[in-house]
């Protein structure tokens, strides 16, 4: 059984070699790295190669700088049509394998060959010495479809590995046109299209609270939330062709696409007081809007209350007064589909150094 991970790497000099080594690191050894430099203009370029060529196990791919996204689809592409491996793991280049990971209880759940084996992860200090306790997450078998998309959610896409066949098959790959959400896109996709899902409550995934990363300088308001909402839409028309018996039809995407909707609104007119800018966004972009009303039968009345209220004509005093009145309920309904994440984590943990 033979385990690829992609690593993308943009100008991260600091700690890929550390994110290579949580890899070669590992008691199973039938795993080899693919890294994907993304036009670094740093040293990562120069470090890479050193670490190739130290090690067989390890090959790098130079390319024009074009996203993370599109990096790793260099890599998914590679992996299938250059390697023989079984299974494709993805990797950050800031980011870890929890230690001794990949020991021989996953060796023998690899060799089940289930499509899709998602496990968990823990969020990090910058410097590894502190994080959050482990997402929690169901154990068990699952079968694809609609009502497993959801199973994986609390936790980090990459805490995943995914098999070669599903990615052949399917043909999923990462949207390229879009700078967040991307990898949260791919999983739901892979976990509606798989024809077995095994979860396992094991900690493969350090996240690094990188404070220079994407994330980290993500613009939000209108340019943040108005690609992702118009990418969850195109990803429920592209799973569409897998409907069958066995699977529903997957409107997960468009139920977080209104969330993500009344979220805008609310932090557009909470920060800048541009009602009228947000209102002309939804008009200039009609199909989110219409796609949004197809099935505003599935999401709560509060929050389909502000979104009713937010593509009125009525002016931004009443809609702050609805955002003050409806923000608890709104949050509620959030935390229910596990779209917002609570970020001001009050109690800290120390960290367990068995995963470092």
């Amino acid at each position: 059984m033979q385990i690829s991970v992609i690593i993308p790497v943009y100008n991260c000099e600091k700690y890929v070699e550390q994110a290579v080594a949580s890899v070669l690191s590992q008691p199973f050894k039938n795993i080899n790295i693919v890294i994907i430099d993304d036009g670094s203009t740093d040293l990562s370029p120069k470090i890479c190669d050193e670490i190739s060529m130290k090690n067989e196990r390890v090959t790098v791919i130079h390319t024009e700088n074009g996203g993370v996204s599109k990096a790793r689809n260099i890599g998914i592409d590679y992996v299938l049509s250059k390697t023989d491996s079984d299974y494709i793991g993805f990797l950050d280049s800031d980011d870890l394998y929890a230690n001794e990971f990949f020991n021989e209880e996953i060796s023998a759940l690899l060799e089940e060959k289930h499509e899709l084996l998602c496990f968990t992860n823990v969020r990090c200090t910058n410097d590894l010495r502190f994080c959050s306790a482990p997402i929690k997450i169901k154990e068990g078998t699952f079968t694809g479809g609609a009502s497993s998309v959801r199973i994986h959610d609390d936790a980090h896409f990459a805490a995943a590995l995914f098999s070669s066949d599903l990615l052949r098959r399917t043909g999923i790959r990462f949207f390229e046109d879009i700078k967040y959400a991307e990898d949260k896109i791919f999983i739901m996709q892979c976990l509606y299209t798989a024809e077995t899902v095994v979860q396992k409550e094991r900690v493969m995934y350090l996240y690094r609270s990188n404070p220079f990363s994407a994330m980290s300088k993500a613009p939000f308001g209108i340019a943040f939330f108005l690609p992702m909402i118009k990418a969850y839409i195109k990803s429920d028309e592209l799973m569409l062709r897998f409907k069958n018996e066995n699977r529903d039809e997957l409107f997960w995407g468009r139920t977080l696409g209104a969330l993500y909707t009344v979220e805008m609104a609310q932090f557009q007119v909470g920060h800048d007081l541009s009602y009228k800018k947000v209102e002309a966004v939804l008009s200039e972009n009609r199909d989110v809007a219409q796609n949004l009303e197809l099935f505003s039968d599935r999401i709560s009345k509060p929050a389909k209350a502000l979104l009713n209220l937010y593509k009125t004509q009525r002016g931004v005093f009443l809609f702050k007064s609805a955002v003050f009145c409806f923000k608890a309920k709104i949050r509620k309904v959030l935390k229910k589909f596990k779209v917002v994440r609570v970020l001001n984590i009050k109690k800290k943990y120390k960290f367990d150094n068995r995963y470092i």
